[in-house]
């Protein structure tokens, strides 16, 4: 057959390596990001159960990680709530990233204050998706219902999540909403400006030919905890206002003389450290509670 050349270059060859269509790029990168996160979600989702855990007590990261053995009676309680993020969290992620690009589709060289409005607004789209899944992993982690041994742990799992789900109000989906678009809107911004600046200074410092991953790595490794940390006294607050046993806040409870109550509760109960992390160094008092209501 007649093979035809282009630029010098066998017609066959740049037909292999020609870009794919749009609609086929876009359904790629939904269904590699989808996966992508379960996989992130996988191996994350350990910490994320003891921090979130460490967040209501005055326990220590061992201690912590101690009562829920015992409660479930092997490791599998750290991955108690996994199911809801991983269904949730290819959905977040497209909502994000596409937003974000889709508002700075028409800026080839945003500035500071573009990347910055763009990232607000994919955290916030996406804090749309994700307020019914963040109120049924809270609750899901931090109930102190005993292990209900089934056929297999991921029944077991299942059983967990499907009891809180079967008790979500529309209420708790529509305050979760409020605080998740507060929190990813402000934590996305924290993270994608710096990661976008450090990531330009990178491809300009490398020598031509370098891999054109290591500045995404690097601007990833150095804007992750700078992220996480912007947003993390909010979500030690969301923790608490959504755990398992909350309960709706009481007339007295709203607006800001509501948030000034669960912040005094949080350091009563965890120490100035709570906002931190959730074990910092309370009372002897607090602590001791929060010991016999964990650890029984």
């Amino acid at each position: 057959s007649r093979v035809a050349h282009h630029h010098g270059k066998p017609a066959l060859f740049v037909s292999c390596h020609a870009a794919p269509s749009h609609h086929m790029s876009a359904k790629t990168d939904f269904w590699a990001g989808w996966c992508g996160g379960v996989a992130g979600v996988l191996a994350s989702h350990p910490a994320d159960v003891l921090r979130t855990r460490q967040a209501t007590n005055a326990l220590s990261l061992k201690e912590t990680a101690q009562a829920l053995f015992r409660a479930s009676g092997s490791w599998v309680g750290l991955y108690r709530g996994v199911y809801s993020p991983c269904f949730f969290v290819g959905l977040e992620k497209s909502v994000a990233l596409g937003t974000y690009k889709w508002c700075l589709q028409d800026t080839p060289t945003p500035s500071v204050l573009h990347t910055t409005a763009a990232s607000v607004t994919g955290g916030a789209a996406a804090g749309l998706t994700i307020a019914p899944m963040e109120v049924v992993k809270v609750r899901t982690i931090t109930q102190s219902s005993a292990w209900r041994p089934r056929r297999t742990w991921l029944g077991a799992l299942l059983g967990m999540e499907w009891s809180v789900i079967s008790k979500l109000q529309a209420r708790d989906i529509a305050r979760s909403i409020g605080f998740v678009c507060v929190r990813d809107g402000y934590g996305t911004a924290w993270f994608l400006v710096p990661y976008e600046c450090i990531k330009s200074s990178a491809q300009r410092c490398l020598p031509a030919g370098s891999n054109p991953m290591l500045p995404v790595v690097a601007a990833g490794i150095v804007c992750g905890p700078i992220g996480w940390l912007s947003v993390y006294p909010l979500e030690v607050y969301r923790i608490h206002a959504f755990k398992s046993g909350a309960g709706a806040p009481r007339a007295d409870e709203r607006g800001l003389a509501g948030v000034a109550a669960n912040v005094r509760r949080i350091h009563q109960s965890g120490g100035g450290g709570a906002a931190g992390g959730g074990g910092g160094g309370g009372g002897r008092a607090a602590a001791a509670r929060c010991r016999r209501e964990w650890l029984e």
